[in-house]
């Protein structure tokens, strides 16, 4: 999930492409197990970083 986190925060891909490039075919599972490790969902979770970061 730690890759997952640095593409969200580096890149511009969509949260389907960070899925498909860390190992997911489903991104309903990625948000699943992300939100799970995480706390939050992928989308919100990219906000509030780059929100810090702004």
């Amino acid at each position: 999930m730690g890759e997952a986190q640095s593409l969200l925060l580096s890149s511009d891909d969509s949260i389907a492409q960070i899925a498909t490039q860390v190992g997911f075919e489903n991104v309903t599972n990625f948000h699943r197990v992300f939100k799970q490790i995480v706390g939050i969902p992928p989308i919100k979770y990219k906000k509030l970083w780059l929100k810090e970061e702004g």
